[in-house]
């Protein structure tokens, strides 16, 4: 009834449902979700069931479910993809549209930041080579965001975009929501960290955004902006790079 209410609105929407996997397994599950659809004349693409995992699932009788709802058209979503090989057998045996990467990974962050980050892209790459959407689950505050977008993660979900709100308000927060990302500018340490790992330092020092950073920031050691500084050089010397990317790090767990 609220996508009803949206497109009257001529607010034009997708909407995402969990589904347990109790649910998943009900004789009547796709004819009732169907059923809905059809009562307020939505399009079935415009659905998508995230699943939610369970070891102790039937694999043949979850297989069966989940070919009666491809059958009728409904998208699927892998809400939890981690770091464990269950995750990842799971992408590969069932036909998700979209990969969730789980919010667990973002409580690693502060312990060990560059390690988190190679797995959050490595999903995110693994995921788009398969033709897989990707959403990073809980961002929640401004350098997540900017990890995200240097990580160049697709699709976001967090306190940081939005929190729980009745479906009344969405269409006043579309209207408010403004998120702006300069290329050319980080804001946060982890966002820097990000940059440093993943763009490099090919271009000028002068409009770099960790140059930036570094000179908008207080109390940072002038070796941290020198190491910074000889990534810019022709002649780089050993260590820079590890200096400042062990600096950032130290730097986020303050910052988090």
């Amino acid at each position: 009834s609220h996508l009803a209410k949206w497109d009257r609105s001529g607010v034009r929407l997708k909407i995402s449902v969990n589904l347990s996997p109790t649910t998943l397994l009900a004789p009547d599950c796709a004819n009732t979700i169907l059923s809905a659809l059809q009562r307020w004349s939505i399009d079935r693409s415009r659905l998508t069931i995230e699943l939610l995992e369970s070891e102790k699932l039937d694999r043949q009788a979850r297989d069966a479910a989940i070919s009666r709802l491809t059958e009728i058209g409904i998208e699927l979503a892998m809400d939890d993809l981690g770091e464990g090989y269950s995750g990842l057998r799971r992408m590969s045996e069932v036909p998700f549209s979209t990969i969730k990467i789980d919010r667990s990974l973002m409580a690693s962050l502060i312990p060990r930041p560059i390690q988190t980050m190679v797995v959050i892209d490595t999903l995110n790459s693994m995921s788009g080579s398969l033709g897989k959407k990707v959403v990073l689950e809980g961002l929640e505050t401004e350098a997540h965001l900017e990890m995200a977008t240097r990580l160049g993660i697709p699709f976001g979900q967090g306190f940081g975009i939005a929190k729980p709100m009745p479906a009344d308000d969405l269409l006043n927060w579309i209207e408010g929501f403004k998120f702006e990302s300069d290329p050319m500018q980080v804001k946060t340490y982890l966002g820097g960290l990000a940059h440093h790992w993943k763009s490099g330092h090919d271009g000028p020092l002068e409009s770099c955004p960790i140059a930036i950073l570094l000179a908008t920031k207080e109390n940072v050691p002038v070796e941290i902006i020198r190491a910074h500084a000889e990534l810019h050089s022709q002649a780089t010397p050993d260590g820079s790079a590890t200096e400042l990317s062990e600096w950032l790090q130290r730097a986020i767990q303050q910052e988090l």
